[in-house]
């Protein structure tokens, strides 16, 4: 029986080990220098611990409707389930996730415990380009996007995508400006104008009910005659010339056609 209490020599009870662990560790503490540091790496580690079972990427939270899935997103952002919340770079995520054609603007939020919140905008199309026989969407900069189901325009013809999956020719800037300007001025749909088509010495916006001719060379001063004879007339209370033309500079001839269409405006700028 006294054999059996006794105890194999160096054994020692898990309270007992817990009580010596506590005691060395209170006794390292009061050092003035180490006890510090092994007291705050002895915190941190139990909180990594902790982290690790607790602060973990469980759901990804998708908001902004961009069509993609959270699974899409994840693989994009570098995301992997489980990993440790903590350690996660927000900042690293969001320019992975910018990087992608389709996406224009991310923000993120982490939702503590285990939730990433994601809100995307998706990039718009600017305008759509011939590639390899189908039409392809292509942002302000020309940069191409990739396929849209059911494109409505506008169409540019006469330009091509070159290396880089980017529209070539030094008349893009030209039609990009254009564009933009042209849907500030006159507001139209989106959509309009339905054609622009780019020519060795000019581009033309076609659209439902008019058209528009600018030189290519001069062209942005072209668009400036137009925009005040545009604004003079609305302001007026008047349609827009059935035909107008500028010849150059501010030389402008107007004529209406002997039965005009209702509604129906042409617009040439520049000379032809």
């Amino acid at each position: 029986m006294k054999a059996n209490r006794k105890r194999r020599r160096g054994s020692l009870h898990p309270a007992r080990w817990l009580e010596a662990f506590s005691g060395l560790l209170g006794g390292v503490s009061r050092l003035p220098h180490i006890g510090p540091l092994v007291l705050g790496a002895f915190v941190a580690g139990i909180l990594t611990v902790l982290a690790g079972q607790v602060f973990v990427l469980r759901q990804v939270a998708l908001e902004g409707h961009p069509g993609f899935s959270p699974v899409q997103v994840m693989a994009w952002g570098g995301l992997r389930g489980g990993e440790n919340m903590l350690l996660l770079n927000l900042q690293d995520v969001v320019r992975k996730l910018e990087a992608q054609r389709w996406i224009a603007n991310v923000r993120i939020w982490k939702v503590w415990p285990s939730t990433l919140r994601i809100v995307v905008t998706r990039a718009q199309p600017f305008a759509f380009v011939p590639h390899r026989a189908e039409w392809v969407a292509v942002d302000r900069g020309g940069d191409v996007l990739g396929k849209m189901e059911n494109p409505a325009g506008p169409f540019v013809y006469g330009v091509s995508v070159g290396a880089g999956d980017r529209v070539s020719g030094e008349a893009w800037p030209e039609v990009g400006l254009l564009l933009e300007r042209y849907r500030e001025t006159v507001g139209v749909e989106p959509g309009e104008p339905r054609e622009i088509h780019v020519g060795t010495r000019e581009i033309s916006f076609v659209g439902s009910s008019n058209a528009i001719r600018f030189p290519l060379e001069g062209a942005r001063e072209a668009f400036d005659t137009f925009e005040a004879l545009y604004q003079a007339r609305r302001a007026r209370g008047l349609d827009a010339y059935d035909e107008l033309t500028i010849l150059s500079g501010r030389r402008v001839m107007a004529r209406r056609r002997a039965q005009p269409q209702v509604g129906s405006t042409m617009i040439s700028t520049g000379e032809r």
